[in-house]
């Protein structure tokens, strides 16, 4: 596979999810990552339940420099994020389980999510 390729069937949107949302009063945690035609990887975590009070939301936004392959993996490079804090660089490995199934570093599998309108924006 070719770096072109691995990004073209990389980009779109990927989640984790642990609990069910739609289970009143229950705990969830729902990990989106979204892959941009632009060369931006999209990270939003979603957490509620317990003692946390509504939905807890966190999201960054890092610049995708470089895709690499190396055997089976796929590595990219990471440049500016949008947490002032962070410093740009450093490398994430990621792979495919299966068409649908990705692995982010040695993370739990996440689904392709086909239906953009699930996207969580404003939780």
């Amino acid at each position: 596979m070719t770096p072109e390729a691995a990004w073209q069937q990389l980009q779109g949107i990927w989640v984790h999810r642990v609990g069910d949302r739609s289970i009143a009063g229950s705990s969830w945690v729902e990990s989106w990552h979204w892959f941009t035609p632009d060369s931006r990887w999209l990270w939003v975590n979603l957490l509620a339940g317990g003692i946390i009070p509504g939905i807890q939301r966190n999201e960054w936004i890092t610049e995708i420099t470089d895709v690499a392959i190396q055997g089976e993996e796929i590595l990219l490079t990471l440049g500016r994020k949008s947490d002032p804090q962070a410093q740009p660089g450093g490398v994430m490995t990621v792979r495919f389980r299966s068409a649908d199934r990705l692995i982010i570093e040695d993370g739990p599998a996440l689904m392709r999510v086909t239906d953009l309108a699930l996207w969580p924006d404003g939780e």
